[in-house]
């Protein structure tokens, strides 16, 4: 996979921040690529497939914060099994009787065209595919799965 200008300039930025760009894993092949977006089944940004392949997320390591700006950045199997288990959530809340929906009103909110991209113990980012909230494909939306907005 190539690098795009967006991930050159994500190389150059992290250079002189070895302690940051250390938070990362090699890249992905072009084989877990190719895997991926077969996986997947939605479109997604070169940008984000030359991420991948440049450093796919962050690791967990002794001595190393897995964290960037206090979210796990997940590797390309991440973003699958995030994907797969809120997808899930989202099925189950359709599913419930109309008097069991408000405790798991979160699971409404979960949209199956969106990639979960990075998060943490409260939120998912993800890349929205299909446009939501006004915007347009391909934005970056933020889903606080503990706070219920998104």
């Amino acid at each position: 996979m190539k690098r795009t200008p967006a991930v050159e300039k994500l190389e150059a930025a992290l250079a002189p921040h070895p302690d940051l760009l250390a938070r990362f894993g090699p890249g992905a092949g072009e084989a877990e690529i190719e895997a991926f977006q077969q996986a997947l089944g939605l479109p997604v940004p070169d940008d984000l497939l030359a991420f991948h392949a440049f450093r796919d997320g962050t690791v967990f390591a002794p001595s190393v914060e897995p964290t960037v700006l206090g979210h796990r950045v997940y590797r390309l199997a991440d973003i699958l099994d995030v994907k797969q288990s809120w997808d899930a959530l989202s099925l189950d809340y359709e599913a419930l009787p109309p008097e069991q929906r408000r405790a798991h009103a979160h699971w409404a909110l979960w949209r199956r065209d969106w990639v979960p991209l990075l998060g943490n113990d409260h939120e998912q980012v993800a890349l929205a595919t299909e446009a939501c909230f006004d915007g347009p494909p391909g934005q970056i939306v933020s889903f606080d799965f503990k706070g219920g907005c998104c």
